[in-house]
């Protein structure tokens, strides 16, 4: 029932005998304890509206979450149940001698009832707070294991009281005696959620302890400090140095990416963290960012845990790039020049390997689209443009590259226009001034083809295919051919010969 009146969808359908809606309404009952004018020895305990008006006639509890007293004709909400019965007379003689003790003001308290003004002077109002102190215990079930243990005690500010919280509930420990006819009255509202603030952490009694424990696993740091950020301010904490841990700030560290090797455009890269403030080895902090971001179990029994240092634009260029800033692997990444050339990727370089880096994308040319040369007898189609025009951005740039069009359609003719191109630059390029001769390798099967195309389409160009190793003349290759072309088989034979001339290693196109 206490469920139904406490859904919306079914409020004016619940009805009482006489078939009319009850009426809930949000004004709670409640308890007032009053000295009984009908007997001096008894206190008399009254039920009342909010507004103080007596209630005269019994109701029905309804027990739930918020306990609902239900009337003929309404529904309150009201103070905790007390007794077994679901029938609530609206008045209660008590004896004095029940109330005027320690257990008899703690009822009232716990039912929300008001003190008889006849002991009001009397009683001395304190708070009880949770008190948990916690530790790492070592071979409680095995000798491999641990467990964390958690002491939980209930304490007063002034000493006043102490309880320990065992399976079957709260203990009083020490309770300091008072004066006279004096009463204390302790609030214990703050050890309520005491029990299942344990559970959350999987905590059982262990009556040889005499504490909660619960096993540590691999999965506890984490778990541990989400807990301990979740505890109520009400509670006090009492953690052992090394468990405390835990709850430390991460250890900061700075990555940084070191150029190992540069080759023309392209750069090896090595990742390199430095931690700051902390002595570890390299060992611990290859464990560290392995663990990336994680808790990490160190030789001392304490927690440990990494936090790399990149604001959102770093780790944002960096990801860009495909870089792990936790790979401490110690292989290379390479890396093209334009790839790394993002400013906001400026601050986890070393400065040095960013000037070169800086310096070679600056030097690359982007928009590189020659015209194609007068002496080629041929229209090329644009497809074809794009393909010579593209062997020239890589030939100004120091590139490599693979002009990779599928079979027929015209590499041979971008490649002809490529090296006309070339020759024609070397005659205004100082450093393309002694522009040794094209070397077209290809299957025998072409080595015609390359002969017939670059006569049709540049007949300008001095092309030579090399059959045999006696035909292999370095004076006229040097001084007379713009094109060498020779088969798979005769660049292994003649390979070691014709890297003796010295333009071919002054060619770096």
């Amino acid at each position: 029932m206490n469920l139904l009146f406490h859904q919306k969808e079914l409020k004016g359908y619940m009805v009482n005998l006489d078939e009319r809606p009850f009426r809930v309404v949000d004004e709670p009952l409640r308890w007032l304890c009053d000295d009984d004018p009908m007997d001096p020895n008894s206190f008399a305990l009254q039920l009342v509206t909010q507004s103080g008006e007596k209630v005269s006639h019994s109701v029905r509890l309804l027990p739930g979450r918020t306990e609902l007293y239900q009337s003929d004709e309404t529904v309150f909400p009201g103070p905790p149940r007390w007794m077994e019965d679901t029938e609530i007379m609206p008045r209660y003689s008590i004896p004095k001698l029940v109330i005027d003790s320690l257990e008899g003001v703690e009822f009232l308290r716990k039912i929300g009832a008001s003190l008889p003004p006849s002991m009001k002077r009397r009683v001395t109002d304190l708070d009880l707070f949770p008190h948990l102190k916690m530790w790492v215990e070592q071979g409680l079930t095995a000798a491999e294991t641990e467990h964390l243990v958690v002491d939980v005690k209930a304490l007063e500010a002034k000493g006043r009281r102490e309880e320990k919280l065992i399976k079957a509930g709260w203990d009083l420990i020490k309770q300091e005696p008072v004066k006279g006819k004096a009463l204390l009255r302790f609030a214990r509202e703050k050890l309520y959620p005491i029990p299942e603030i344990l559970l959350q952490m999987g905590l059982t009694y262990d009556e040889k302890l005499e504490a909660f424990k619960g096993r540590i696993t691999k999965q506890f740091p984490e778990k541990f400090a989400e807990w301990i950020e979740a505890m109520p301010e009400s509670v006090e904490l009492d953690i052992e140095a090394k468990l405390k841990t835990i709850l430390s700030d991460p250890v900061t560290a700075a990555i940084r990416f070191e150029v190992v090797n540069q080759e023309i455009d392209w750069f090896d890269l090595r990742v390199v963290i430095d931690v700051e403030g902390v002595n570890l080895s390299k060992s611990q902090i290859r464990q560290l960012v392995a663990a990336r971001g994680g808790y990490v179990r160190m030789d001392d029994g304490s927690w440990m845990r990494l936090e790399i240092k990149l604001d959102p634009d770093q780790r944002d260029a960096v990801t860009r790039l495909g870089l792990d800033p936790f790979d401490l692997s110690g292989e290379t990444h390479r890396m093209h020049a334009m790839q790394l050339a993002d400013p906001k990727a400026a601050e986890v370089f070393d400065p040095k390997a960013w000037k070169r880096i800086k310096d070679r994308a600056r030097d690359i040319q982007i928009d590189i689209k020659p015209d194609v040369p007068t002496e080629l007898n041929a229209k090329l189609r644009p497809y074809q443009v794009e393909g010579f025009q593209f062997l020239a951005y890589l030939s100004t740039n120091g590139f490599g590259g693979i002009l990779a069009d599928d079979m027929g359609l015209g590499k041979t003719i971008q490649s002809i226009t490529y090296i006309l191109w070339l020759r024609k630059n070397a005659e205004s390029d100082e450093k393309m001034k002694r522009l040794g001769p094209a070397l077209v390798v290809c299957p025998k099967s072409v080595l015609d083809v390359w002969a017939t195309e670059a006569g049709k389409f540049a007949p300008e160009l001095k092309v030579k295919i090399l059959r045999t190793r006696d035909d292999l003349d370095l004076r006229e290759v040097r001084e007379e051919l713009d094109i060498l072309v020779l088969n798979y088989a005769q660049l292994r034979v003649c390979g070691e010969e014709l890297n003796k001339d010295p333009l071919a290693n002054r060619n770096p196109r």
